[in-house]
């Protein structure tokens, strides 16, 4: 094929092509000013299409959509939902009960223990089968914190943890001293202690035999009292000990303090005897 048959070919295909562009410009144009939809190329019936080539799914005519579902509204089930735990929420008071019940009766009773036990009480001053030659004595009395403590009708006053103090008239010869003592909810003890008051007229003749038998009872009671401190200060370490040989050392010391004791107790008895006898000559 020679050059200018070749040209004549280019130039016959470059006008087709133009004369295609003129043709569908306008088309374009017009639909995009005027925002009409251009005509679709009608498709072949789906019966003239061959096997196995894809069929277009036809589309609905205009005016056959149907209309879409409008979206539930949630917000009052969000409230009814809020409410219910609003509800579950809030705590409610227990009723009160105009009258107890009887269970709840029975298990106070239960819990609540009675106080029965007496307040302790050991009287100091003045020793049992004492004798004085003043009428009016010093009281001290150990007993419980916060007690009411007295010695017949007086009312003793409490120092500090436990200990009372008071002052008492006596009348010549023996007087027996009443003390008592009770505690905050009404449990109370009592003590008796002998005292005489001997008037030093009554015993003018025989006063220094007086004040030596006097002065001798002092001194066993005394003795007593230290043996009776270290009887008690044994017990409490056989108490507190598990050691077998130490408890049978402690135990043997202590009867032996024991029997001392005892024998303090025939000599305070003598003295008392001897301070009796002198009294009733006068």
């Amino acid at each position: 094929m020679g050059a200018a048959k070749k040209a004549v070919i280019g130039l016959v295909l470059l006008a087709l092509a133009g004369a295609a562009v003129v043709i569908i410009y306008p088309n374009l144009a017009r639909d995009s000013r005027t925002g009409s939809a251009v005509e679709p190329r009608p498709e072949p019936p789906a019966s003239s299409l061959p096997d196995g080539w894809p069929r277009r799914q036809a589309e609905p005519e205009p005016g056959s959509e149907q209309p879409e579902e409008p979206a539930p509204d949630l917000a009052p089930v969000f409230e009814r939902r809020l409410g219910r735990l609003a509800e579950k929420s809030k705590r409610k008071p227990r009723p009160k009960t105009a009258e107890p019940h009887a269970k709840d009766e029975e298990l106070d009773a239960a819990l609540v223990v009675e106080d029965t036990r007496p307040p302790p009480l050991r009287v100091l001053q003045p020793v049992d089968r004492s004798y004085v030659m003043s009428p009016e004595i010093e009281l001290r009395v150990r007993s419980e914190a916060g007690a009411s403590v007295r010695a017949g009708k007086v009312e003793l006053s409490e120092l500090a943890g436990g200990l009372f103090t008071g002052r008492l008239q006596l009348v010549p010869g023996p007087n027996r001293l009443q003390f008592e003592a009770r505690d905050s909810v009404g449990n109370q003890i009592g003590r008796s202690v002998l005292v005489t008051y001997v008037d030093p007229g009554r015993i003018q003749r025989s006063k220094d035999r007086f004040a030596s038998l006097l002065q001798q009872l002092d001194e066993i009671r005394g003795l007593a009292g230290q043996i009776d401190k270290q009887i008690a200060e044994l017990i409490e370490r056989i108490q507190s000990t598990d050691d077998a040989d130490l408890v049978n050392r402690l135990s043997r010391e202590l009867r032996t303090i024991r029997s001392s004791r005892r024998a303090l107790e025939g000599e305070i008895e003598q003295a008392i005897q001897g301070i009796d006898k002198l009294l009733a000559a006068h």
